[in-house]
């Protein structure tokens, strides 16, 4: 979960059985506020991409539910949305998605003098990624030192 902590956990664990059941991949969940408006986003995935068409399922399915279940949070909007094609990766589905593409990988702190660095994802699980930089060894990370690893887009 990006943003909203307790709120955005709820909200996806409400969420993510009706999503699963209309066939979509909930991505991430965020409640967060911008601009003094409360906003309750829901990212979501599936093969072949996402539509405006596929958004608007979604919401109408989940208005409901989410106008009862977080009635006591006052007025919010409810956004659905794809999570864009340059998104962090962040899971073990993730990894597994985008298993043999290029990857820039943010690390906290720089290893080796290192901190950013682009390779091929080879293999990711849970709390751990591997990626192989350009003619180098394969680097096995724990996910607590990576600030972010996201697609490399060519166009």
């Amino acid at each position: 979960m990006a943003a909203g902590g307790r709120l955005a956990r709820e909200a996806d664990n409400l969420a993510r059985p009706i999503i699963e059941q209309l066939g979509y991949e909930l991505i991430d969940t965020d409640f967060i506020t911008e601009e003094g408006r409360k906003i309750l986003r829901f990212y979501i995935d599936r093969r072949g991409g996402i539509g405006l068409t596929d958004c608007e399922t979604v919401s109408r399915s989940l208005d409901p539910l989410l106008d009862s279940e977080f009635s006591y949070q006052g007025a919010y909007f409810l956004e659905v949305s794809s999570p864009g094609v340059d998104r962090p990766l962040k899971t073990a589905a993730d990894f597994r998605r985008h298993k043999d593409e290029l990857v820039e990988v943010s690390l906290y702190q720089a290893v080796a003098g290192v901190k950013r660095f682009t390779g091929l994802l080879v293999d990711g699980g849970d709390g751990w990624v591997c990626v192989q930089p350009d003619q180098a060894e394969v680097r096995r990370l724990d996910l607590t030192d990576v600030a972010k690893i996201k697609r490399v887009i060519v166009f």
